[in-house]
């Protein structure tokens, strides 16, 4: 459904809550998207074939929120849904153990009033573990780094900027760039969000960072996708590793950058998980896959690792750390 605008043309935006077996935390976002000062805004809560109570809470004590029911599809397909059925220009999306504060959605709309050409906005996280405050995600200066205007990453593949926007509840997105770029990848449940964004920097879009903690990120749900790290690793590297031939109409211009950054990803968070967490034998496997993109003296140190037992690995911290920091360095770019 196109995007509406309302109340003397101010944009719609759609709250899009995706919730699998969230009866824990549902009440909470919810009460935080309808607290929100913006307006016109509409809650649509999307329940991913929940077992729980969380589409009874839903249904019974929040009828001004959209519900809309399926089948257990993983949060890419929820979140698809999601989009779907949103009737709003712009779309928020806020996962069910997460939060904002009340201005969250205005601060970020008047943001994009002042950057124009920007489709895509971003704000900082407070982490969280049920009531208790954590602290800040983020520091301004390590997204930013040489940003311009103020305020815009147009280099999300140097330095840190990336890391900002790897959780979907901070993002607030213009319809226009699903329509000109694909929905969420069914593929990558736990990295949809993620892989959406670089997909926006591979073709060149500039994404807006506020550096306001307006979300509050819970980093203490056993059910959150973000645990299952095994699992996201797998599909981490896969998304680097394809992305090239997936977008083959990237800007030619931002390849140097993406491609050193799925070098490091690569190694530091993918090889290195796996090693961890004993999958000595996929790692290697995967060494072996992308030799040709990736061979130099980083590749032969993480390839050589992989022989040895997951105890020995544990003593190696040291050696770890010289090949994940570089010192051990690769001369291969493509």
């Amino acid at each position: 459904m196109s995007g509406t605008a309302v109340s003397g043309g101010r944009p719609l935006i759609s709250v899009v809550i995706t919730a699998y077996n969230a009866e824990s935390y549902i009440r909470r976002a919810l009460d935080s998207a309808f607290a929100q000062t913006w307006s016109p805004l509409e809650v649509v809560v999307i329940n991913d074939g929940s077992t729980d109570r969380t589409a009874e809470i839903v249904a019974s004590e929040y009828p001004e929120a959209r519900l809309i029911s399926q089948e257990n599809k993983g949060i890419s397909g929820a979140r698809n849904a999601g989009l779907a059925a949103a009737r709003g220009e712009w779309i928020a999306y806020l996962d069910s153990d997460d939060y904002w504060a009340p201005e969250k959605t205005e601060r970020q709309l008047d943001f994009a009033g002042r950057h124009p050409g920007v489709r895509a906005f971003a704000c900082n996280n407070m982490l969280v573990r049920g009531d208790r405050v954590l602290g800040r995600s983020f520091e301004a200066q390590r997204i930013l780094g040489r940003a311009a205007p103020a305020g815009v990453v147009d280099r999300y593949f140097t330095g840190r900027a990336r890391y900002a926007f790897h959780n979907s509840s901070v993002l607030l997105i213009h319809r226009s760039l699903f329509t000109q770029y694909g929905e969420f990848h069914p593929a990558y449940n736990g990295n949809e969000d993620a892989e959406f964004i670089m997909r926006l920097a591979l073709h060149g879009e500039p994404i807006g960072y506020l550096d306001e903690p307006l979300c509050y990120y819970e980093v203490g749900n056993p059910e959150s996708v973000t645990k299952k790290h095994v699992r996201h690793t797998r599909q981490l590297i896969h998304y680097w590793m394809s992305a090239e031939d997936r977008y083959p109409n990237a800007r030619p211009e931002v390849l140097p950058d993406f491609r050193r950054t799925r070098h490091l990803t690569f190694f530091n968070s993918g090889i290195k998980v796996l090693l961890r967490t004993g999958n000595n034998a996929e790692a290697r496997e995967l060494l072996r896959l992308y030799r040709a993109r990736l061979i130099g003296p980083r590749w032969l140190a993480w390839y050589a690792l992989s022989f040895l037992p997951t105890g020995l690995l544990r003593r190696a911290k040291h050696f770890l750390r010289r090949i994940s920091a570089g010192t051990i360095r690769s001369t291969a770019q493509v």
